[in-house]
């Protein structure tokens, strides 16, 4: 990585791919990213919970915790959650490596036609991953020769902070196997910017594809290791942005929408904005951006808010005006608020981005639809960036910085509670490296492919198996229990 690979004073930066200038990233530090203003983050993945197969008591009190998580949290937070299909290579490849061992016909037969089950299921089965971001906030200027260590263990130290907080919710943060941070840090970035291709390309080999593509550029022999950017690695090979709404980036086209400041819902149910990657749809994705305010000044500007609205309230009380109902609403709002911060409760400005991605425009245009079907059942009104896909396109990057032209588009002030109830953390499908096919899921379609060995689902794991006499219960059970 870029940490290792020291240039030269003498040496110049070879630029092979254009693309990269759209990636707004300079450089990997200990696992952490600079960005090209010299800003360093941190990226840290999160595994989801089943939050709605759990009781609403339970739930509840994990909407509680997230409360907790960002009172916690640094005070610019940024949480993406990506919907791709899922990988069932591994449980494809097992049942063929057996699907003819048997002498007996009928058992060779149900195994081909559960193998013929996965092809069609991988293609309806999806994976949501989750991605948080937030930036260092510690008092070292960039300037300061120590600043790369000192944020580096800043940013380390609320990485665990937050990831204990994440446990008491269900949730457990990724711990990659590899050794080099840097790499995996990249791995993420390469893996969004490069979503068809890091299907068949894996990190590791397009790093060996750019460094000879420099060598080559240059004329550099083996021996030599020509600077690279460490934005070349993960940079897609063309990012286009084609029209006032559309960029195409890897060959697939992606559009985006948001909920504008007064296109939120009055109320929500816990974990409400999960419902929109909810349907077994790839190529959804869901951006959180949480701005904690500090409670002096906002206080102050709602005492001021309160005032004003009073008296916009009392001049127009014997009148049944739309504007004397906004007055209305504006006063109990800051009043709510108001009321909520002399109670403890932080304040928040949260904005919501939702992307929607495809191979052609006609997949485009059709999940898009389903998504604004979905936003109007919720009562909630989305709107396109128009003439701002550059923008859009960085501020959807797992990075915790969002242009304040955006933001302040889609800002939605709320207090603890309003903000918890977005919680993002949760799945619907259960689909295990070692596990068996059960069914489908009925409310998604997706299989059911549950490891009841794996200690990971559960401390003490429990099957209950119900069904008509003579259906196969116990067989069932058998061949659960003699699993290998």
């Amino acid at each position: 990585m870029a940490e290792k690979k020291k240039k030269k004073k003498h040496e110049k930066p070879v630029v092979v791919n254009a693309a990269q200038s759209n990636v707004n990233i300079s450089d990997f530090y200990k696992g952490m990213v600079i960005d090209q203003n010299g800003d360093m983050f941190c990226v840290m993945e999160v595994i989801p919970s089943p939050f709605f197969q759990k009781k609403v008591e339970e739930q509840n009190k994990i909407v509680r915790r997230f409360g907790d998580f960002l009172r916690q949290a640094p005070d610019s937070l940024h949480i993406k959650s990506i919907t791709v299909k899922a990988n069932l290579k591994e449980q494809i490849a097992d049942i063929e490596k057996v699907i003819d061992s048997k002498d007996d016909i009928a058992c060779n037969s149900m195994r081909r036609e559960y193998f013929a089950h996965l092809r069609i299921a991988k293609e309806s089965t999806v994976n949501r991953r989750y991605f948080i971001s937030f930036g260092y906030e510690g008092n070292i200027p960039k300037t300061d020769e120590r600043y790369k260590d000192f944020a580096v263990q800043w940013l380390n130290e609320k990485r665990v902070v937050l990831a204990s907080v994440l446990q008491s919710c269900g949730n457990t943060v990724v711990s990659y196997q590899h050794a080099d941070a840097n790499r995996n840090t990249a791995e993420i970035f390469y893996t969004l910017f490069n979503r068809n291709t890091s299907e068949v390309v894996s990190i590791d080999e397009r790093y060996a594809q750019i460094e000879e593509k420099y060598r080559k550029e240059i004329g550099a022999d083996e021996t030599q290791r020509p600077y690279i950017p460490p934005a070349e690695y993960i940079a897609p090979q063309r990012i286009e942005f084609l029209d006032p709404v559309l960029v195409r980036c890897d060959g697939l086209y992606y559009s985006y929408m948001f909920i504008p400041s007064k296109g939120f819902p009055d109320k929500v149910a816990a974990a409400w904005v999960s419902t929109f990657n909810r349907n077994s749809i790839p190529g959804i994705d869901v951006d959180l951006y949480y701005r904690k305010e500090p409670k002096a000044s906002k206080s102050f500007w709602l005492s001021r808010t309160i005032a004003k609205e009073t008296v916009s309230v009392n001049e127009q009380a014997n009148l049944a005006t739309d504007n004397a109902y906004e007055a209305m609403g504006k006063l109990k709002g800051a009043m709510y608020l108001k009321s909520g911060l002399a109670n403890g409760d932080d304040f928040y400005n949260v904005g919501v981005i939702i992307t929607v991605s495809g191979s052609s425009l006609s997949e485009i245009s059709e999940k898009k639809r389903i998504i604004r079907d979905l936003s109007v059942s919720m009562d909630i009104r989305l709107q396109d960036f128009e003439y701002q896909a550059e923008q859009v396109f960085q501020a959807v990057l797992p990075c915790p910085s969002i242009a304040d032209e955006l933001f302040s588009k889609m800002q939605r002030n709320c207090l603890t509670n309003g903000a918890s109830a977005t919680y993002p953390f949760t799945s619907y499908e259960l689909v295990c490296h070692d596990g068996i096919y059960i069914a489908d899921d009925i409310r998604t379609g997706s299989p059911v492919i549950p490891d009841f060995f794996d200690r990971n689902l559960g401390s003490n794991p429990h099957v209950f198996v119900c069904g008509e006499t003579g259906s196969g219960k116990s067989v069932a059970i058998k061949l659960i229990s003699i699993r290998q």
